[in-house]
């Protein structure tokens, strides 16, 4: 006798909706949910995307204040102090609690799917389908708080999944003007991205036994400096980001971390490494950039005597092609 399970209404896919949040719901995927608490990174995803859902519907906004408590509390030691509504406290509590569970167990938590809910999140799109497509689709940083929560994770996190994170970020970064802004105007900057570049050499060869090196995590980083660098050496007061990315370097290597021993050693000696190559890498773009200016003065120079002009107008002129 063959016996086959009926199912029932109650089992058939549901949308539910929150609020104005849908959400896809039937007896299966709950009970899978259920069953693989412990054995899948589907909880953490969940949180993620709600809150993703959330600030992309309009029901969660992160005001200026919670923004200052937040920052301060996430990338700090202590919880937040502010004098923020309790909601604003259970967000940053959140936020908090997330940051700290990528850290204490960042092999389990920081998964594929978990980045892509992540940056679906910061960017306010959508990663249901195949995952997030980042090419021709013009994406911009539309939530810094969730974002820091990745750049703040990624000293933690394995060194391929570093790499992918990095490649993502410079070409959102590169493909939009705003995206650069936001990047570099967080206070977080430059901090997060060297304190990935210290903490690998502080770890050395230990890091993980995966096909991304070490080398390759320093292009990765070197390259993504020097592109935001050399947009600031375009500007009047460049040279300030660059004077604050060594010193912030500096800070990182010999005061920051709780390394000790033959940690700390290696930390402290990823300074004069990463300062020769970062500089040397700037002094080849000024020096590309000077070639090019200088060769654009003597063309419009050289045009300037042909036509005859007065050593005022000329001076002018010069001062224009520079």
């Amino acid at each position: 006798m063959k016996v086959e399970r009926m199912t029932s209404a109650s089992e058939n896919p549901l949308i539910k909706n929150l609020g104005g949040i849908s959400l896809s719901i039937s007896a299966d995927n709950a009970r899978n949910n259920v069953y693989n608490i412990e054995k899948s990174d589907g909880i953490v995803v969940g949180i993620i995307g709600l809150l993703g859902a959330l600030l992309a519907s309009g029901h969660l906004k992160f005001g200026s204040h919670a923004s200052s408590d937040m920052s301060s509390s996430l990338f700090g030691s202590g919880l937040p102090d502010g004098g923020g509504t309790m909601f604003d406290d259970k967000v940053c509590l959140l936020l908090y609690a997330l940051k700290k569970a990528f850290h204490a167990a960042p092999n389990k938590l920081m998964t594929g799917n978990v980045y892509t809910a992540l940056m679906g999140a910061s960017i306010n799109a959508s990663s249901a389908d195949d995952g997030l497509n980042f090419y021709g689709s013009g994406h911009r940083f539309e939530h810094s708080q969730i974002l820091l929560v990745l750049l703040r994770s990624l000293p933690y996190a394995s060194r391929s999944f570093q790499s992918r994170a990095l490649q993502d970020l410079l070409f959102l970064a590169c493909s939009h003007p705003e995206n650069r802004s936001s990047l570099t105007n967080m206070e977080e900057w430059p901090e997060w991205i060297l304190e990935i570049l210290i903490s690998n050499h502080e770890l050395g060869a230990s890091k993980s036994l995966n096909s991304t090196g070490l080398g390759d995590i320093e292009d990765l980083i070197h390259n993504f400096l020097i592109i935001m660098l050399e947009h600031s050496m375009r500007q009047k007061d460049g040279w300030k980001d660059i004077e604050a990315t060594i010193h912030c370097a500096e800070w990182l290597s010999i005061v920051g971390g709780s390394s000790t021993g033959d940690q700390q050693v290696r930390r402290e000696e990823s300074l004069p490494i990463f300062k020769r190559r970062l500089l040397g890498g700037l002094l080849d773009f000024a020096a590309r950039e000077l070639q090019v200016q200088t060769q654009v003065i003597a063309a419009a120079a050289t045009g300037v005597a042909a036509e005859g002009m007065s050593p005022k107008d000329s001076r002018a002129e010069a001062e224009n092609a520079a």
